[in-house]
């Protein structure tokens, strides 16, 4: 794991950007006309944009790959370091999950 978080820390990217960090079904309500809010923003800093993704597409996604080609059709397709920092960011993830934190 140190390895990994070694690796993201050296990314190299230009700006990190406003996160949410806790996209989960359980944090958007639709309203009366269709629009989707999000709400709880405990989690929320700025971090790497990918990384704003990992619940997605580790929690909700695997059991519904048609939502994964929908993220893609409406926001285009993520590129391979997105997924390598989903696939870092997934170890920490899941060790906030087992401490209870997630």
């Amino acid at each position: 794991m140190a390895r990994k978080l070694n690796v993201l820390a050296a990314i190299n990217t230009p700006t990190l950007t406003p996160c949410h960090l806790d996209f989960m079904p359980r944090n958007l309500i639709r309203g009366g006309v269709g629009i989707v809010r999000v709400i709880h923003f405990e989690h929320a800093r700025y971090h790497l944009p990918a990384r704003d993704l990992v619940r997605l597409a580790t929690r909700i996604r695997t059991s519904r790959p048609d939502l994964r080609e929908a993220f893609c059709d409406s926001n285009g397709p993520l590129t391979p370091l997105d997924w390598q920092i989903i696939d870092w960011c997934t170890v920490i993830d899941l060790a906030s999950l087992a401490a209870g934190g997630g």
